[in-house]
């Protein structure tokens, strides 16, 4: 192996413990090989191991660790791919590199990949395993391997329903015991006793705005549209927008743009400063249709894509345009149903909704048509 950082996989780690958590011997009946490759694991992997677990007695079991006497009965592995309560940034960046990297090295596409308050990719992976990468925002980036009895005897669908049970069920219960440390944003929060509250209103500065703003950028839905204007302005100018397509493995996954220079009843140029900046901060007038400023990003973002993004935001509302405070913004977004796909029956297809709520962002929602 390579050498491991203290607090997280490295991508060549991280692919050596796919491959060695993959080639587990499963559906062995061989208890002494089942105990020396569980050994073999559990002695060695640098962070939390938990697994998932089906048998007759109690149909759902989330377990520390691996069971060689219920290997067998092995739904999934989980394991944490680096120390709890990191930099959130860190997490943000590890998931966006694993997943990268893997799109690179793996031949084959991605089976599903789904971005929002729980992101992930899934591949068909080695030895015959479902891989799936999680990230949930708050803690580190979960790898589970999923064995081929299990897809077998369970439909090949359940990494969806189980995961999302095991966060809900195991993660947050581990969080508030303080098993597992999450990392809270300073700005966009405030603190109350021993308690965390989100900034609105009054509350909400330009600084803890702009962390929200990247906050809720990170987890947009797929099929998602987010439009944020000035409630006071003419025509909802200056305005930011944001799409999220459904196809994440394109290169213009998530798209941002905002109100470019000279549009509406005020009239704004850019300084060549300013121009300068927006520039650094990967945007410009792109298409001669339209007087947007945009950029274009593959998914997943990286921590420095969504800072740059949300601060390049601020920059148009607040200096260019000299909105006084976040608290005149409003908000209106939508999700967009989705399409009949390989990956999902047609009967659990997302509908979509006319009302996109986004808590994270401390604003007001109004239908800005």
């Amino acid at each position: 192996m390579a050498n491991t950082p203290t607090n997280r996989l490295n991508f060549l780690d991280f692919l050596q413990w796919v491959n060695r958590i993959a080639r587990l011997p499963w559906d062995t009946d061989d208890a002494q090989r089942a105990k020396s490759a569980v050994e073999d694991i559990q002695n060695n992997y640098p962070f939390r191991l938990e697994t998932i677990v089906l048998d007759s007695n109690a149909p759902l079991q989330y377990c520390e660790g691996l069971d060689a006497q219920r290997l067998n009965l092995t739904v999934a592995a989980i394991a944490y791919c680096a120390e709890t309560g990191q930099n959130q940034e860190e997490a943000t960046d590890l998931f966006a590199e694993y997943v990268q990297r893997l799109r690179a090295v793996w031949p084959k596409p991605p089976l599903h990949q789904e971005t929002g308050n729980r992101s992930y990719a899934l591949w068909q992976g080695p030895h015959n395993c479902l891989v799936e990468i999680v990230h949930c925002h708050g803690w580190p980036p979960l790898l589970i391997v999923c064995p081929r009895s299990a897809q077998l005897e369970h439909g090949g669908t359940i990494l969806n329903e189980f995961i999302e049970n095991y966060i809900y069920s195991r993660v947050f219960p581990l969080r508030e015991l303080g098993v597992i440390k999450t990392a809270i944003p300073s700005k966009a929060y405030q603190q109350v006793g021993n308690d965390y509250f989100l900034r609105q209103g009054d509350d909400l500065t330009w600084e803890a705005f702009e962390e929200q703003l990247a906050i809720t950028i990170s987890k947009l839905p797929q099929r998602s549209f987010l439009l944020i204007a000035d409630s006071q302005s003419p025509g909802h100018l200056p305005f930011v927008q944001f799409c999220v397509e459904d196809d994440l493995s394109l290169n213009y996954a998530v798209t941002a743009e905002f109100t470019g220079e000279n549009v509406g009843m005020h009239k704004t140029s850019f300084t060549s400063e300013q121009r300068q900046t927006l520039n650094s901060l990967g945007f410009a007038h792109i298409d001669p249709a339209t007087p947007n400023w945009g950029r274009d990003c593959w998914w997943p973002l990286h921590s420095k894509a969504i800072n740059d993004i949300a601060h390049a935001c601020v920059i148009r509302l607040r200096d260019i345009s000299q909105v006084k405070t976040p608290s005149q913004l409003r908000y209106w977004g939508w999700v967009n149903p989705e399409d009949p796909n390989p990956y999902t029956p047609d009967d659990q297809l997302n509908p979509g909704t006319d009302r996109l709520v986004l808590e994270s962002l401390g604003l007001k929602y109004e239908e800005l048509s």
